[in-house]
């Protein structure tokens, strides 16, 4: 009963907030105007920095491009600025990561590039003071260790939880398998200080001991910048710790319950971050499993058993895989880990009292940096061990904790050894419904659509799903800066419950269509990939559907312009036609009409605008042997000039509804009987499922 009332709690809450103003800068949005705050975060990034910036209106998060001599001395300093206030943008594709979620859950609310930063020295009181003294001595103890930058940011992420300059590939062989939570500063880290601590301390309370231990954590917590996992862990800890003093039992899940409500009352949003949801998922896992595993396991085996069983599902859900070797890759992980936690803040406290770094401080950390990343990096060659998996849904992800905490919890076990089974039956009952009531909840307009234009910015991609259930690309966009097939597609295709493509076609070879299943293909499994094709080619899909190519004749390798190659689809799916053009001309089309003339061949519900929205395509000639209710422009925002305004009035004035990917994000038709429905990721809401009358 409380899990349903918390989830209903949660789901109104953030309707709510989504409708409500976040503060005076929302009256704002999109003019330029002066500010100040304080800067609370410095990133550093390769031709910029990420500067948070706490102004009286809210957080701002700043994309600066100035030269700075020292970032270390922007910290808590005060900012002047000019800049253009935007809100974060949403993603553009059906349940990706939500950058703008993400930062709400930080408590930030907008983001600029500002057109001139000016720093001065902050507010001097003896607090900032204090911040400002542990966050200069973490990095400068940091850059004084002389470790170099691949072995430099591992320590960084490993001590103090910052992996911003942790290499990509690095971070994802911790990540795959399943030791990436050693690079956020956890209650892994905070366990081994507590470790010493009770070492010291013994069977005797000692308040000076306490004392210090309550001091170093606290200059700890600061230099992580108090992050959701070790804060939770210290806050954990301290109340542990009371409970000593006051000679009370300590309950975990009453404990993590208390901490988690104070964070969620300070700041709702945070309940969606996923460092707040590993955190408590790992404490609740080890309040739950543990006891059970303890029966079977050594004490010592248990809680790191528990707690990757727990996080199992959702490795799952939240980032599509899992390692096959996790628990066994942990055991030596956290070992090593657990000599480098000790050795580096103990150095660093030192530093920090002395302003010295201890001599053989440097060899210790380099030596335990470079075992710990090899062992990983041998679990992890060539991903032999890591398992991807498309997403379950919600309401089975709910069910499955539902079910794992309430059969090892003790009431469960009471009431087993009582044969109480109608009261078991009962809870099962209220956790199916919980389950049932989130599965509904996460559904998504787009799980119906029978084709879906995806964001890709430049470039086009179209998902085809059959009445068969098989999943066809049409398309995949691509750019050569960026790796559209494994950082848009596959998150695409795999948030959304789809295990494998089908077939996978392109229109023609240019980078921006081609590129990104090119790169798909390498890292998810695509059965076919069709590049060439010729006028009359049927491919059958079963049940009445098809794709049929309508131009080429002949494929011509001796022409200098790649888009008269371009294969034209007709799609017909669940009753819908739709016409996808690729990157034809008005030369094309003229030919296109000529071959047609007289049929109804070219006729469609739905068509893809050529050419991103050319102005050299889309002739009127061309719309009218058409006839779509529905154009849709897959194009990326500032993408060579366009889509051409003319297009787009051209495309209004014959009544057709305009959808733009850039503005929209993706666009999903839905057939239902005899019309058909539009839904948006983004902006333009209010057209979701607005019925439209086939044609």
């Amino acid at each position: 009963m409380y899990v349903t009332i918390l989830l209903i709690g949660m789901a109104l809450m953030y309707l709510y907030q989504e409708k409500t103003p976040n503060g005076p800068l929302e009256y704002r949005i999109g003019e330029e105007f002066q500010c100040h705050g304080t800067v609370t975060e410095v990133k550093k990034k390769e031709d910029s920095y990420k500067l948070v910036v706490n102004t009286h209106e809210g957080k701002i998060l700043c994309r600066y491009y100035g030269e700075v001599d020292n970032p270390t001395d922007l910290y808590l300093s005060d900012a002047h600025f000019a800049a253009v206030i935007e809100k974060p943008e949403t993603p553009g594709n059906p349940r990706v990561f939500n950058y703008a979620l993400y930062l709400k859950s930080r408590e930030i609310y907008y983001v600029c590039t500002p057109a001139y930063m000016k720093f001065k020295e902050g507010n001097p009181s003896p607090y900032n003071n204090i911040r400002i003294w542990i966050y200069r001595a973490r990095e400068n103890f940091i850059r004084n260790l002389g470790l170099g930058s691949d072995t430099e940011s591992f320590v960084r992420g490993v001590l103090f939880g910052d992996t911003d300059e942790l290499d990509d590939e690095l971070y994802e062989e911790f990540r795959k398998n399943s030791t990436a939570h050693v690079l956020a500063v956890s209650g892994l880290h905070v366990g081994v200080l507590y470790s010493l601590y009770k070492a010291l301390l013994k069977k005797r309370n000692s308040r000076l001991i306490t004392a210090i231990f309550v001091f170093f954590t606290l200059i700890y917590g600061f230099a992580t910048l108090w992050s959701v996992s070790v804060t939770r862990a210290i806050l954990l800890t301290y109340i542990m710790i009371v409970g000593n003093y006051l000679d009370r039992r300590y309950d975990l899940i009453t404990a993590a319950a208390l901490v988690a409500a104070g964070f969620a009352v300070k700041n709702p949003y945070i309940i969606f971050g996923a460092g707040f949801q590993m955190s408590f998922l790992a404490v609740m896992s080890i309040a739950f499993i543990t006891p059970v595993l303890e029966k079977f396991l050594p004490q010592t085996l248990s809680g790191a058993v528990a707690v990757q069983i727990g996080m199992l599902p959702y490795m799952i859900y939240n980032f599509n895989g899992f390692s096959l070797v996790g628990l066994l890759v942990n055991i030596p992980i956290v070992f090593l880990i657990s000599l480098l936690v000790p050795a580096g803040v103990a150095a660093y406290f030192v530093y920090l009292m002395g302003g010295t770094i201890l001599p053989v401080a440097p060899l210790v950390l380099q030596i335990i940096t470079k075992v710990t990343v090899a062992v990983n990096h041998f679990f992890a060659k060539g991903e032999m061990f890591y398992v991807t998996m498309p997403s379950m849904k919600l309401g089975i992800l709910i069910l499955i904790y539902g079910l794992i905490f309430f059969c090892c919890s003790e009431f469960f076990q009471i009431q087993a050894k009582r044969r109480n089974f109608k009261i078991i039956a009962l809870c099962v009952i209220l956790i199916g419904a919980t389950s049932f009531a989130c599965y509904i909840g996460d559904r998504s307009p787009f799980d119906r659509a029978s084709a879906v234009f995806i964001d890709v910015g430049q470039g086009d991609a179209v998902h085809v799903k059959t009445h068969s259930n098989k999943n066809i690309l049409i398309d995949g966009g691509g750019n050569i800066n960026y790796n559209v097939g494994d950082k848009t597609l596959k998150p695409y295709l795999l948030k959304n419950g789809f295990a494998h493509v089908d077939m996978a076609l392109a229109t023609h070879l240019h980078a921006d269509h081609y590129l990104g299943l090119e790169q798909l293909k390498e890292v998810y499994p695509v059965d076919k990939l069709v590049i060439e094709g010729r006028a009359g080619q049927k491919i059958d899909l079963g049940n009445g559907e098809f794709i049929e190519i309508l131009w080429p004749i002949e494929r011509n390798d001796d022409i200098d312009d790649e888009n008269l190659n371009s294969m034209i689809f007709r799609v017909r799916v669940r009753g819908l036609s739709v016409l996808i053009t690729g990157d034809i001309t008005a030369e094309g089309e003229k030919m296109l009409l000529e071959r047609y003339a007289g049929t109804d061949m070219l006729k469609a519900d739905i068509l893809k605008v050529a050419h991103h929205g050319s102005a050299y395509s889309s002739s009127e000639e061309f719309l009218e042997a058409v006839k779509p209710k529905v154009a849709v422009i897959s194009v990326g925002k500032n993408n060579y000039g366009h889509p051409s305004q003319d297009v787009i009035e051209k495309l209004k004035e014959k009544g057709i509804i305009v959808f733009r990917t850039d503005l929209d994000g993706a666009v999903g038709i839905i057939k239902k009987g005899e019309t058909f429905s539009v839904c948006t990721n983004r902006n333009r809401k209010n057209m979701l499922f607005r019925p439209l009358q086939k044609t």
